[in-house]
């Protein structure tokens, strides 16, 4: 089904993450890992596709259930408006990196805090959240930002 969705675009790139997902999941099952730990990794995986490698399609064709409910009033429900937010992100700030910071996962919910470099901008501590399903797809989303000012009335870090 993948395959027939993509048509042309799928690269050898493309074609070697998928692989290198699906591997790792199973390599990952058994050597007795938790769908916890399956979770974990198919997350970061995915927000690193869409973040820093500015490959939302690609992250979406990976990870994302046919079904997925946005929580960002930025974002439309569904694949494609995930997809098209995401490719405007790329577009408009393509510099934007995002450095996880931990990967927490309880029940089928995934927590990535995590630092966001915007040039041109503050910086920002995020906060997404997944709810997977049981196929170990995301099928929601929500998230917090907070831009982090120059000058801090505390001296500790943010994470």
């Amino acid at each position: 089904m993948l395959w027939q969705l993509a048509g042309d675009s799928l690269t050898p790139e493309i074609i070697n993450q998928i692989v290198t997902i699906l591997v790792s999941g199973v390599e990952a099952r058994l050597a007795g890992m938790t769908n916890h730990d399956v979770n974990k990794q198919n997350v970061t995986a995915v927000s690193d596709m869409m973040f820093n490698q500015g490959k939302p399609r690609e992250a979406v064709e990976l990870n994302v259930g046919n079904t997925h409910i946005q929580h960002n009033s930025h974002v439309a429900d569904g694949p494609e408006g995930f997809i098209e937010y995401f490719d405007l992100m790329a577009a408009q700030d393509p510099g934007k990196q995002v450095e996880f910071k931990r990967v927490i996962a309880e029940g089928e919910f995934v927590v990535l805090p995590c630092s966001q470099t915007w040039p041109g901008s503050e910086d920002s501590a995020g906060i997404d959240i997944c709810r997977l399903d049981a196929n170990d797809k995301i099928v929601k989303h929500w998230d917090v930002l907070l831009e982090l000012p120059e000058i801090s009335a505390r001296t500790n870090e943010m994470f």
